[in-house]
């Protein structure tokens, strides 16, 4: 019974729970993975540019940091624009809105 009470909880958690994934690569790779079987022409990844597709998850990492700690000093990426400092401060203040509801 104790271990259904826990399955129960862990799918629940699924249910309703946002995932975040790394190696998207593996996961998107045609001969890697069944995710994902692509056809028709090639075209760029998005952002892929000027850097910024690997730019934004640094900066999501150091937003998360920046909401724990509350100092920028965990950003050093974000830099002292106000605009970026009003952008930390509302993903801090989502952050904490989602664990106060988890309360």
């Amino acid at each position: 019974l104790e271990l259904a009470t826990n399955l129960k909880g862990i799918i629940s958690k699924f249910q309703s729970g946002v995932v975040m994934m790394d190696e998207v690569d593996l996961i998107l790779h045609p001969l890697k993975s069944e995710l994902n079987f692509p056809i028709g022409a090639k075209e760029t990844i998005d952002f892929l540019q000027h850097g910024y597709r690997y730019q934004l998850p640094i900066f999501l990492l150091e937003a998360i940091f920046y909401a724990q700690h509350g100092d920028v000093r965990f950003a050093p990426h974000v830099g002292k624009s106000k605009n970026r400092l009003r952008l930390l401060d509302s993903i801090k203040a989502k952050i904490e809105e989602g664990y106060k509801e988890e309360e």
